[in-house]
């Protein structure tokens, strides 16, 4: 199995990705991207490469509040 695990915080170390992925991280492949526009460019041109997307962004500089 190929998993593309897209985490835009760069303090996010491996003891998590160990918590998340667990054996997985013993016998699949997992590409990690940290950056939002290089995951939207892997999943829109190469998609098919993927079993499985993980997604974990912080959108919250993404919108300012109404009327601002």
């Amino acid at each position: 199995m190929r998993i593309l695990w897209t985490e835009d915080n760069p303090n996010i170390k491996s003891d998590l990705e160990q918590t998340w992925f667990g054996e997985f991280l013993q016998t699949q492949q997992v590409e990690r991207i940290h950056d939002f526009s290089r995951a939207y460019d892997a999943i829109s041109q190469k998609l098919s490469r993927y079993d499985l997307v993980v997604l974990d962004i912080n959108l919250e500089y993404s919108s300012a509040p109404q009327g601002q």
